[in-house]
């Protein structure tokens, strides 16, 4: 039983640790921001942080952000009423994009 709880030990930490400084969102870079609540949707944190939208979901509750200040974006978000905040460059692939017509 013990030796299961250390292997286990082991593999949350040397699994998870990469998972979450790569998940760290930088300073100065554009951010993933949610909002877990529908009445609270993530436009009016994004607003009072003074950043700026660029990308939306349709229901409002998910965005990528960017600060045009080098300012702690991901604080100031948690601040004004974002739930999770994340670096964004792991998501942008997975975002739908429009090509020009």
């Amino acid at each position: 039983m013990r030796l299961a709880v250390l292997n286990c030990s082991a593999v949350l930490m040397f699994g998870l640790a990469p998972t979450a400084f790569a998940l760290t969102p930088k300073s100065g870079e554009p951010v993933l921001a949610v909002s877990v609540w529908p009445a609270e949707p993530i436009i009016r944190s994004i607003a009072a942080s003074d950043a700026r939208i660029l990308w939306l979901s349709p229901g409002g509750q998910v965005a990528i952000v960017q600060s045009s200040e080098t300012k702690d974006l991901a604080a100031a978000l948690y601040r004004n009423g974002a739930s999770i905040v994340l670096a964004a460059d792991l998501f942008s692939a997975c975002l739908p994009t429009r090509t020009p017509r």
